[in-house]
């Protein structure tokens, strides 16, 4: 789906953020074990380590795809490790 180097760069991410949750929604497990894409591929977004964080299923599956609140997000993200 996100091409052939796509494990690679999600293992990267994961351990970057420690298989922390980045995204701390209302239900967040925070064990990370998805990769949420900031600003969705079908909107831009890239495979870049700057658009890509470690979420829980849950707030990666809550979020969806929806580009509204991005660069919030981006603004006001700061990392748990």
């Amino acid at each position: 789906r996100y091409g052939q180097g796509w494990p690679v760069i999600r293992k990267a991410i994961l351990e970057r953020d420690h298989y922390r949750c980045q995204l701390r929604g209302e239900r967040c497990t925070s064990r990370a074990t998805t990769v949420d894409h900031v600003v969705p591929v079908r909107h831009g977004g890239t495979n870049d380590p700057s658009n890509l964080l470690a979420a829980c299923s849950w707030c990666n599956t809550s979020k969806g795809a929806e580009p509204e609140g991005a660069g919030e997000i981006l603004a006001c993200l700061v990392p748990t490790y």
